[in-house]
């Protein structure tokens, strides 16, 4: 073997050692680099981490003091509510029914503010909040109570009303709850504000740790930098062709990495988005399908009130037009108007069965209505639970609210199931009730009384539980299977009615519910035989009324209602035509229009007529259960006449509204009357 070849050997050993301690050197630099990258951007990513948590503790702390005052702002509004109230009744001026009328609609929107801020995701403010909100309408129904007695001149009830305490009483309940809600909220802001300082701790930790590797890795950068310097300077001119060639591979390599990566985030960008438009198309097309189905039900059911009205009046028209000696033509007329009227009774419960309305009392027969509701229940307690009846013979009618009333016996007959869970006997009674010169306990002097029975053959109550059945949100059922407002609803009922409510019972016998409903209601007897039908009440062809209804049929049905009546009666399908008729005829008195039409609501009508003719006379109708459109008062208020409507519902509607109309025009024309 020569020198050269030697030599060669020892050179290559030589390159191929120095190559390594490049190699090494570089990638001891890389890694120093990337690792003070890494820690920088790890403690950049930390410090926001800590920022944003701070913000939102601050955001959330900010939300606890803000809920804070809003409960201030509820318990001032029921205390202005009540100051206002109270002036009211005291001292019969007007001027405090404004500041109390305000106060009672900004309660209602403070406190859902407040329970926005406060109950939302929060179990146990939420039960709070429905208790909260119990007390509130109790509240607000013992005030409206006592200002609408002072309105309608019962002063003296009004104020021992006021004077009983029982206002004061809820309104300390009230300040309780308030408290407790308010003393919950303000122990998370203390935990929320403790957690903020922990964080702050954790968050300084973990700095100074990064800080202090991220100085190790530093030093060991500049050493490896130092090196790596000495060794390109010995293996420059030995390495510079290798160097070349790892410099493209590395270039190389690291743009396919760089490649592959973006590659594999746009991959999961997508995916993401693709993930987040299917989420947001399911909940588009379960809104659209949820606004569908609202939008039908309410098409359908203003749809099926205005045939209803249709079919109502018309037969109406023809009672009056046909011989009263055919008393079979007369029962199949009677017998459609019944099935109408039960109709609308169905599409009115499907329409409101979630809201609660102001009693809306009438004569009522008491057994025609038990066999109604009896009907209903014996198809919903279940084959194990039987239902047996006995009604009365020579029961007076009574006046009550008759959809309040059926709800009490169906309240009634659903607790009797929940206590018979094994099955039983469900029995309904009806008989006339005499007292003996003594009036009932707690209920109106009454000369005969309609007694309503519901007994069962449960489990029983013990007394104790008997002596508190009655009370609001007293319950003995389990968690999550009863409110304890049932009970309590239907005894404010009965009571509201004029009547009172007993109640036996025997453990492992049964219960028995006695429901006395009076039949003398304000001094006025209502008799026990149904009364001959009197005149209507009519008009004159001097009094001009303008129906404005965008159902034909149901248009020219009620224009002929009102012409039987003896009116002058004018007709327009829209509201455009109902304004060229009244700028054609300046003489009509009584605008009679349709709230939902096309073009122009009625209401909308109503104020543009109004303000070219002040003394016109509004009377709405609508086959929707709400007042205004959308459930919005409205503007101008004044009477509706709901669909289906009767020709005598609508005689007396519109009697009223134009002998008011005629009262106010008097009033404001006081010269032209004398």
């Amino acid at each position: 073997m020569d020198d050269a070849t030697v030599s060669t050997g020892f050179e290559d050993r030589r390159t191929g050692t120095r190559t390594w301690h490049f190699v090494v050197g570089v990638f001891a630099l890389l890694a120093a680099l990337i690792g003070i990258g890494a820690i920088s951007f790890a403690a950049f990513q930390r410090a926001v981490d800590i920022e944003r948590t701070r913000t939102e503790a601050v955001a959330r702390t900010s939300e606890g003091f803000e809920s804070l005052v809003a409960a201030e702002r509820a318990i001032n509004a029921l205390q202005e509510a009540e100051r206002s109230q109270r002036g009211y009744v005291l001292t019969e001026n007007p001027v405090f029914l404004e500041p109390y009328e305000a106060a009672i609609a900004r309660s209602s929107t403070v406190l859902d503010d407040m329970q926005t801020r406060i109950g939302e995701g929060d179990e146990r403010q939420t039960a709070r909040f429905v208790v909260l909100r119990r007390l509130i309408a109790l509240k607000l129904e013992e005030m409206a109570r006592s200002v609408e007695m002072t309105r309608r001149g019962r002063m003296e009830e009004a104020r021992i009303d006021v004077a009983s305490g029982y206002g004061r009483r809820l309104m300390d309940e009230i300040q309780a709850m308030m408290n407790e809600i308010v003393a919950e909220q303000r122990a998370v802001l203390d935990r929320r504000q403790q957690e903020v300082v922990k964080r702050d701790q954790l968050g300084a930790q973990s700095l100074y740790r990064l800080a202090a590797l991220g100085v190790a890795l530093l030093v060991a950068a500049l050493i490896s930098m130092i090196a790596l310097a000495y060794m390109v300077y010995r293996t420059k001119l030995a390495l510079e062709r290798e160097e070349a060639g790892e410099i493209r591979r590395n270039v190389l390599e690291a743009a396919v990495a760089a490649r592959t990566h973006e590659m594999t985030q746009a991959n999961v960008a997508l995916r993401a988005e693709i993930a987040s438009r299917e989420a947001a198309e399911n909940r588009l097309r379960q809104a659209q399908r949820m606004e569908a189905v609202g939008q039908l039900t309410g098409g359908i059911a203003h749809d099926f009130n205005n045939m209803l009205a249709v079919i109502n009046s018309s037969l109406d028209l023809l009672k009056r037009r046909i011989s009263t000696e055919d008393a079979r033509v007369l029962k199949l007329i009677d017998n459609a108007r019944e099935g109408a009227t039960r109709a609308a009774s169905l599409t009115a419960r499907l329409l409101a069965f979630s809201r609660r309305q102001s009693l809306n009392p009438q004569t009522v027969e008491v057994n025609t209505l038990m066999k109604g509701v009896v009907d209903l229940i014996g198809r919903t307690l279940g084959e194990r639970i039987a239902v047996e009846t006995k009604f009365g013979d020579d029961i007076p009618p009574v006046f009550v609210d008759p959809g309040e009333l059926e709800n009490v016996i169906i309240n009634l007959a659903a607790n009797a199931r929940d206590a018979m869970p094994d099955g039983g006997t469900l029995r309904i009674e009806t008989t006339r009730y005499v007292p003996n010169g003594e009036p009932l306990p707690e209920g109106e002097a009454a000369s005969a009384y309609a007694l309503i029975s519901v007994t069962d053959t449960g489990q029983g109550m013990p007394p104790e539980v008997v002596e508190r059945v009655f009370e609001p949100f007293f319950t003995t059922k389990a968690v999550g299977k009863g409110t304890g407002l049932g009970l309590s609803q239907v005894h404010g009922f009965v009571h509201q009615s004029g009547g009172h409510i007993s109640i036996e019972s025997t453990p492992g016998e049964g219960t028995r519910v006695d429901i006395y409903l009076p039949v003398q209601i304000i001094g006025r007897v209502v008799p026990s035989v149904p009364r001959a039908e009197g005149p209507l009440a009519g008009g004159s062809s001097e009094e001009t009324i303008l129906v404005v209804e965008d159902e034909d049929q149901l248009r020219m049905v009620t224009v002929e209602n009102l012409r039987e009546l003896g009116y002058t009666v004018r007709h327009a399908a829209n509201g455009k035509e109902a304004l060229e008729i009244l700028d054609e005829h300046p003489g009509i008195h009584l605008l009679f229009t349709d709230i939902v039409m096309p073009g122009m609501y009625g209401d909308e009508l109503a104020r543009e007529a109004l303000s070219r003719w002040p003394e016109l006379g509004i009377l709405y109708t609508s086959g929707f259960a709400r007042t205004g459109v959308d459930g919005e008062p409205l503007d101008p208020p004044a009477a509706t006449v709901r669909k289906p409507y009767t020709m005598e519902g609508l005689a007396q509607k519109v009697r009223e509204t134009l002998d008011q109309a005629s009262k106010v025009e008097a009033a404001a024309n006081p010269a032209s009357g004398s």
